[in-house]
């Protein structure tokens, strides 16, 4: 992920359907906040709210988010990896591993000569 203010261009590996490479423009709350003081957030940002108590502001509730960079450094993925000589998380909650798919294509059938493709809980025919 490169970010240039409120533009990010995120840049994947192969094979990742139509998502290959793209540049999104965020309005209002962004998948990954880089603030000097405080850090890299992915996400959402959890705020404590009292000794044992938080709130997490503009939560990512469902999606992918995997192999995270900064600055061509890794960041850490819990519940893999906690923290590693560039970064360490500070908070994780629901997540699992890999990046599970609802499988959109398994009752969809695409007119011939076309295939349905999973983009990651979505398809393309």
């Amino acid at each position: 992920v490169t970010r240039y203010g409120s533009s990010v261009t995120l840049q994947l590996d192969g094979g990742e359907g139509r998502r290959y490479n793209e540049t999104f423009l965020f309005e209002g709350h962004q998948w990954l906040v880089v603030d000097k003081q405080e850090g890299v957030f992915a996400g959402g940002k959890a705020e404590y709210t009292g000794v044992r108590t938080f709130e997490v502001h503009a939560d990512y509730q469902k999606g992918c988010l995997d192999d995270i960079r900064l600055d061509g450094k890794h960041l850490p993925l819990p519940p893999a990896m906690n923290g590693t000589q560039w970064g360490q998380a500070t908070m994780a909650r629901n997540l699992q591993r890999n990046c599970p798919s609802n499988k959109p294509c398994m009752n969809v059938i695409c007119p011939e000569p076309f295939e349905c493709v999973d983009s990651w809980n979505d398809y393309e025919c």
